[in-house]
């Protein structure tokens, strides 16, 4: 199973620029070289241009791309989601500390 993911935004340009994108983020390990990447084929300085395509793709990124984890706590009561997420805090810092 791959970590693709396909979204359906209505924006067929943007959907086909997400796919492409996905594609080169797995090819890095830390952020700086695919932030260099990124500038390098962006071919603008445009900023504020820059800057809104960037929140589209982390609007589909939020909106549609949901961790199985967050479905879970959106399907039961307040009370059991916010048990679930101290009861998932707790364990990472334990796994954090076991390092």
């Amino acid at each position: 199973m791959n970590n693709f993911f396909t979204p359906n935004t209505g924006d067929e340009k943007l959907d086909e620029v997400y796919k492409k994108m996905q594609v080169h983020m797995v090819s890095f390990d830390k952020f700086p070289q695919f932030e260099k990447y990124f500038m390098d084929v962006a071919q603008t300085e445009d900023m504020k241009r820059l800057t809104k395509w960037i929140l589209k793709v982390l609007f589909v990124q939020m909106k549609y791309n949901k961790h199985p984890f967050d479905e879970l706590c959106e399907l039961v009561n307040n009370e059991n989601a916010a048990k679930l997420k101290d009861w998932l805090d707790k364990e990472l810092k334990k796994a954090r500390q076991q390092k």
